[in-house]
């Protein structure tokens, strides 16, 4: 029988060669129900925008029932619907951008955060920074192992001033 390939789109199966999908890939049938597949998952904001070009289909309203369905060129919707999606967008922005504050609140508070981080590090001495000490057990053997030590400060480590010997 040989391998199936099923479309999601089109709820469809059939034997898997190449003629085969590419005759459905490129249907007329599978390509409306995929933009119908994608329609569904598009956000208010975007269908208002187009529902606002398009004129007001006089069959879907007369009616409540359109042959073209999603690919009609007017618009399914009252002016009363399209009010209560315009507000429906504005609800759902307003709840998503909360009042941001202004760019000098924002500097204030990063110069005042940085002045007692600044502040704070004045007072300290460097031996408050090291977090590594030699454990008071180990202090009484003499040749340590280097991966017992613990790492050297910069300070420590760098003791001449003049880098002209290096070259």
């Amino acid at each position: 029988m040989g391998k199936r390939y099923y479309c999601e789109y089109c709820d469809r199966a059939f034997q898997d060669n190449l003629a085969a999908r590419k005759k459905h890939l490129t249907s007329g049938a599978h390509i409306k129900n995929r933009q119908a597949w994608y329609l569904e998952f598009r956000d208010k904001q975007s269908i208002y925008d187009e529902s606002l070009v398009k004129k007001p289909c006089q069959r879907y309203l007369s009616s409540g029932n359109c042959q073209f369905g999603n690919q009609c060129k007017y618009r399914h919707f009252t002016e009363q619907e399209l009010y209560q999606l315009k507000q429906e967008i504005e609800n759902e922005s307003s709840k998503n951008n909360p009042i941001l504050p202004s760019n000098e609140e924002i500097l204030t508070k990063w110069n005042t955060k940085r002045k007692n981080s600044k502040s704070d590090i004045k007072e300290k001495t460097v031996e408050d920074f090291t977090a590594w000490k030699v454990p008071k057990m180990l202090r009484s053997y003499e040749p340590l192992p280097p991966s017992l030590l613990p790492p050297v400060l910069y300070s420590e480590a760098c003791e001449c001033d003049s880098f002209t010997d290096w070259g």
